[in-house]
């Protein structure tokens, strides 16, 4: 099939959406593909903090197994999460979303990681924030809400406003994991069993009443491809629910309650993942051309998305880690992060070995939809025993 080079005679590289669909998540128009535009120049990863400071390493994407670290804080938060997206201005930054009681999200000034510059840090009133994420020119950043913190937005990554969510149906103080954009002005973050949405660039929010959550009752992260939100929730096994776009879009226009998908995450041979927000079972996920990877601490599974429909990857789940020691080319300690650049290539990061005096992070990477991984880096350490907590790619997401 032929790439879309022009549509209307705007150039494919310059669309940012078609009929209100992002980009990303349109695979064709008249019969003829669209590419992303995007590929990915660099990948970045962060860290928990060591001693008095806080570090990122930073790969280029042609040579994935060269990292090279460097310290951007003297302040020593774990890094929950990482974004990229755009400042004020339109250029390109990155960002984390951070736990230390001064730093809840850190950004950079630039798009030039290697140049060792120190990260602005903001404060959200002593509040921890577990998702950070950029869309249609709009940083949201959301997390604990023990101390009664909200949602808060910004247009630059920079100056932050918190968003009163207290008139919300059934909304409380419990922790949130999950935040998601579709590139085109709606945003979904997930809350216990329940979903809320906004379709204003997260101006305002509403409860999404069609959303039944799976047996865990908790959402543990959220993702949008293919014109599909994608949702991962906890459970034994866990489940994925999908919705397509324009579903989404008549229910919260106020019309007929969307349909959901349903697929517990079980592959053709039996074999179940469970999964979670945190311990032995946290899990988290990354989504790209009409796929989406779960990552387990030890294990993956990989997903088709369209809409309603939902099917297990023939690779099913995939063994890549082993918690305490490597062998066969697995990766050591458990699995915190997953992310993909939309082309083929997703990554997950390690926290190493527990308990192992020097031990650093690894990373794998896959090819291959998340069929099979190899370890691409192993022991990394900069500035001392650290733990791998969130990777990225320079894309813009959704892919």
């Amino acid at each position: 099939m032929p790439d879309l080079e022009a549509l209307n005679a705007v150039a494919a590289a310059s669309i940012e959406a078609v009929n209100g669909v992002a980009k990303a998540s349109v695979e064709a128009v008249n019969g003829v593909s669209v590419v992303s535009g995007q590929t990915a120049t660099r990948w970045v990863a962060a860290f928990d903090g060591s001693g008095s400071n806080w570090y990122i390493s930073y790969a280029a994407h042609s040579d994935r197994t060269s990292w090279t670290g460097t310290t951007v804080q003297s302040t020593t938060p774990h890094a929950y999460w990482l974004a990229y997206g755009k400042d004020g201005s339109g250029n390109a930054i990155w960002a984390a979303a951070c736990d230390s009681n001064s730093m809840h999200v850190a950004h950079d000034a630039n798009n030039d990681v290697t140049d060792g510059s120190t990260w602005t840090k903001v404060d959200f009133d002593n509040n921890k924030v577990r998702r950070i994420a950029w869309g249609n020119d709009v940083w949201i950043a959301i997390g604990h809400r023990n101390n009664g913190n909200e949602l808060y937005r910004s247009t630059d990554g920079a100056s932050w406003a918190e968003i009163d969510l207290s008139g919300l149906a059934n909304i409380n103080t419990t922790t949130i994991f999950s935040l998601a954009s579709d590139g085109a002005g709606n945003w979904m973050f997930g809350q216990g069993n329940r979903i809320y949405a906004s379709v204003n660039d997260g101006s305002a929010w509403a409860q999404m009443d069609s959303y039944e959550a799976g047996s865990g009752g908790t959402v543990c992260d959220i993702g949008f491809t293919n014109n599909t939100w994608v949702v991962l929730d906890a459970g034994t096994p866990g489940q994925i629910n999908t919705v397509g776009a324009a579903a989404f879009a008549t229910e919260m226009g106020g019309g007929t309650d969307a349909t959901w998908g349903a697929q517990e995450c079980e592959d053709g041979d039996g074999d179940t993942i469970n999964t979670g927000t945190s311990g032995g079972t946290r899990t988290t996920m990354a989504c790209g051309n009409g796929v989406a990877v779960i990552a387990h601490p030890t294990n993956t599974m990989a997903f088709d998305v369209n809409g309603t429909t939902i099917g297990v990857r023939a690779s099913g789940k995939v063994a890549v880690g082993n918690n305490d020691a490597r062998d066969s080319g697995r990766v050591a300690g458990n699995i915190q992060n997953i992310a993909t650049d939309g082309n083929g290539v997703w990554l997950l990061c390690t926290d190493g070995v527990d308990g192992t005096s020097g031990d650093g992070g690894d990373i794998a990477q896959s090819t291959d939809n998340g069929a099979t991984w190899t370890r691409i880096v192993e022991d990394y350490t900069f500035n001392g025993e650290r733990e791998i907590r969130a990777i990225r790619a320079n894309v813009y997401l959704p892919v």
